[in-house]
């Protein structure tokens, strides 16, 4: 395998990982599925102590291919055990200064070497707009900013990708989450029941099941449900809500955030995740209805795509009307 083509530009390994002893005549590099062990050689020894420091940088300083570091090089790197370190180093703040903020970007790159710069400037670019209560929102700005995810204050200056969290203290207003699916704004809803917490779907207008779509469907179960969710979603009473169980939500809301932003499908993609006391995830993958507006402007068209990179789901048919006007709520 040739050896120029798989190394960074400026390779260094990847934050936090150990160079450990593993006996007399061997090094480990790292541990579990990503280790690679090497020859306990002088030459090696001096080639991770430059690698933790962020070198060779140029191809004169790199080792023969044919020699013991030169072998390790190429092992290290067939890993993907080694990052870009001016790229890396570009993105990290201080750690004396913002140590969250560091420590995430090291995450970034230890989950995909190759893709971190590209990711980490997505991330940087499109930012998300918050739709939260007023108690919410600086856990989740500082929990954004150490991902490095602006917030985007209008929805006016968003760019088409930037997504929306909507955290509501009850059930949500239908017509609120309607505006967002008409002018075709991603967005992920966060809402507590009783006991529980509700994190999904995470809506991609024209793509997945909206909340409209879950109304359809449970109105098939239960006619009077348009009555009954209006009625709820306009109670002047907020649900009961568990703080801790509140807390794993609205992280794991901005963690599908961030992979959305990273090009990567969101574990919400038409999904809704129950959460309750006893914090087994109850998983509910939703179908588009076929009568639901949202799939008005593709009528005859294809439904339920994936996010870009990822396998089509299942699909429905077309929308042909739409579906609990406010006169079919108040009978």
């Amino acid at each position: 395998m040739p050896l120029v083509p798989t190394l960074p530009r400026h390779p260094r390994l990847l934050p936090g990982l150990s160079v450990l002893r593993r006996d007399a005549d061997h090094l480990q590099v790292g541990v579990g599925s990503r280790a690679v062990v090497l020859p306990d050689h002088p030459d090696v020894r001096r080639l991770l102590t430059r690698l933790a420091a962020g070198g060779p940088d140029t191809a004169t300083d790199r080792p023969a291919p044919d020699s013991p570091a030169g072998r390790a090089l190429a092992r290290l790197a067939g890993a993907d055990l080694l990052v870009d370190g001016a790229a890396l180093h570009a993105a990290s703040p201080r750690a004396e200064v913002d140590p969250v903020a560091a420590r995430a970007v090291a995450a970034a790159w230890c989950a995909d070497p190759r893709s971190a710069p590209r990711r980490w400037a997505a991330r940087r670019d499109v930012g998300v707009h918050l739709d939260v209560p007023t108690g919410d929102r600086p856990g989740l700005t500082r929990l954004l900013g150490a991902s490095g995810v602006p917030l985007v204050e209008g929805l006016r200056d968003r760019s088409p990708d930037t997504p929306v969290l909507v955290v509501r203290d009850r059930e949500p207003l239908r017509e609120e989450l309607d505006v967002l699916q008409r002018d075709d704004v991603p967005h992920l809803l966060v809402r507590p029941a009783l006991d529980r917490v509700v994190l999904g779907p995470f809506v991609a207008p024209g793509r997945t099941a909206c909340l409209r779509c879950l109304d359809a469907h449970a109105t098939e179960l239960d006619p009077r449900w348009p009555l009954l969710v209006e009625q709820l979603a306009r109670s002047t009473v907020a649900s009961p809500c568990d703080p801790t169980l509140w807390q794993v939500a609205t992280g794991w809301a901005v963690h599908d955030l961030v992979r959305w932003l990273d090009g990567e499908q969101p574990s919400t993609w038409s999904t809704t995740i129950t959460l309750g006391p006893g914090l087994a995830p109850e998983v509910r993958v939703h179908r588009r209805h076929p009568r639901c507006g949202c799939g008005w402007a593709e009528l005859g068209s294809r439904h339920d795509e994936p996010a870009p990179g990822h396998q089509k789901s299942e699909s429905s048919l077309p929308s042909i009307e739409r579906r609990f006007s406010r006169e079919q709520v108040s009978q």
